[in-house]
C-alpha cells in the first residue's frame, strides 16, 4: 500500500503559500499570528489516526474540512494538478 503523505520539491515554499491539499490550508491558518485570536482548526470529534494501525482511505479523512464518503475509502493516489504541483487528495481542485 502506497502511503504517501507529503513529498518535497523545488517549489516546496508553495506548500504554505498556496497549499493545495485541503488538510494542509487547515494547517497552514491555524499557525498563530499577531493580533489574532486562536481558535480550533477542525472539529471537536476530530481525532488523529492510530499511526500503527491507520485507517482506510486517506490518512486524514477524520480532520478535514472537505471530506466526503470516498475518502474514507479509498487512498487518494499522488498525482500533478495543472500548475505543477503534486497532491495526494481526491477533491483538491475543489480547494
Amino acid at each position: 500500500m502506497n502511503r504517501n503523505l507529503s513529498r518535497a520539491g523545488a517549489c516546496g515554499f508553495r506548500v504554505f503559500s498556496k497549499p493545495c491539499h485541503p488538510y494542509t490550508k487547515l494547517l497552514a491558518s491555524s499557525a498563530p499570528r499577531v493580533g489574532v485570536r486562536l481558535k480550533r482548526p477542525e472539529a471537536d470529534n476530530a481525532e488523529l489516526p492510530d499511526p500503527f494501525n491507520p485507517p482506510l482511505g486517506c490518512a486524514f479523512a477524520t480532520r478535514c474540512p472537505i471530506a466526503k464518503d470516498k475518502c474514507t475509502k479509498l487512498v487518494p493516489e499522488l498525482r500533478s494538478l495543472d500548475n505543477g504541483v503534486q497532491v495526494a487528495c481526491h477533491f483538491a481542485e475543489a480547494t
